[in-house]
């Protein structure tokens, strides 16, 4: 028995009836009669099965018929079962990777509450923070105003825009424990993005929820990697998500040129890239938004960050990591080196 692509479809190849699978009475049936029997003929058994139940008045026809069912019924149960066990072990071993929690040696960076109070960074972080969750929000909604309007958003900030949110400087100390500016954020390409993780199978309440600052906190809870401690030349800093699954890096203008070049064909790749079960082949960075933050106090710098998924974020242990550079320029090591 074969069980074809549609579970409800099962068709019997070229089956074979043994004398000895048939209990019968009849003593007539001659040794020549077993031997058809035994064919492996479709056509031929079908025909020899007449012949018997001609043969028997009816008593081995009824035996037949159950004999068959009761083998295919078996049978159809024990490639159901496998089926569904394997199934079964697919499910939970994506659920299973899905909820690791992230080595303790594969944790990176500092988390920002423990910066120094006057630094940048931490100011930084939590302005994205809270912005990320009004996002959450706002791409939770149904209906995106401008004007705010719809009661069952409650941003705390303010829309200036289709995809920006204002914020005041806040004057309340009580509200965080991190000075906090007058800003503006922008959710860049945010439909380009949203097709992008839609392509990645990324749920957005749940993206927004695991990067978004969670209510009642009063400081981000961010990891930061600053330029000093980052590896290489580049003089970027990086946030990472309290989970460290989905890293922020700062863009060059000619990063943020180049990636809203691509894209509509970075979109498209990875649909073109998307599996059966909902993973994703492709080879590239999997970047998953960007965001542009403009402060009103000049002693914050305006930034612009790229989020993409973090691929060190792993429960394995990792045991080398090579840093691999797409060109050579300012790259070459010294004789000191």
């Amino acid at each position: 028995i074969s069980s074809e692509a549609n579970e409800d479809s099962v068709e019997i190849e070229e089956p074979t009836i043994k004398p000895s699978a048939i209990e019968t009475t009849n003593k007539s049936v001659n040794e020549d009669h077993a031997k058809k029997s035994e064919a492996t003929d479709t056509d031929t058994l079908m025909a020899t099965t007449s012949e018997e139940i001609i043969e028997s008045d009816g008593a081995i026809e009824r035996r037949i018929s159950v004999s068959l069912k009761k083998e295919r019924s078996t049978d159809f149960k024990i490639v159901n079962r496998a089926r569904t066990n394997w199934k079964k072990a697919a499910r939970h071993a994506t659920m299973a990777q899905a909820v690791k929690k992230v080595s303790v040696e594969n944790k990176v960076g500092t988390k920002a509450h423990d910066l120094e109070d006057n630094d940048v960074l931490k100011v930084i972080s939590l302005s994205l923070h809270r912005a990320l969750r009004d996002f959450g929000k706002i791409n939770g909604s149904s209906e995106k105003d401008s004007n705010n309007s719809n009661p069952g958003v409650l941003l705390e900030g303010k829309r200036d825009g289709p995809h920006t949110v204002h914020y005041d400087k806040i004057v309340d100390k009580s509200a965080y424990s991190v000075y906090q500016p007058e800003f503006n954020c922008t959710d860049m390409h945010s439909d380009g993005f949203r097709q992008i993780r839609k392509n990645f199978q990324i749920i957005d309440s749940s993206y927004f929820a695991s990067i978004g600052l969670q209510d009642n906190r009063k400081e981000s809870d961010y990891y930061v990697i600053s330029s000093k401690d980052a590896s290489g030349k580049s003089t970027s800093f990086f946030f990472l998500s309290p989970d460290q699954r989905v890293i922020f890096k700062l863009c060059t203008a000619n990063d943020v040129k180049s990636i809203s070049t691509i894209i509509p064909h970075y979109a498209e790749h990875i649909k073109s890239s998307s599996n059966a079960d909902g993973s994703n082949k492709t080879l590239l960075p999997r970047i998953y938004g960007m965001y542009s933050l403009q402060f009103s106090d000049p002693q914050i710098p305006d930034v612009v960050l790229m989020m993409q998924k973090n691929f060190f974020a792993s429960a394995h242990k990792i045991h080398k990591k090579f840093d691999l550079k797409g060109s050579t320029h300012k790259r070459l090591a010294s004789e000191t080196e």
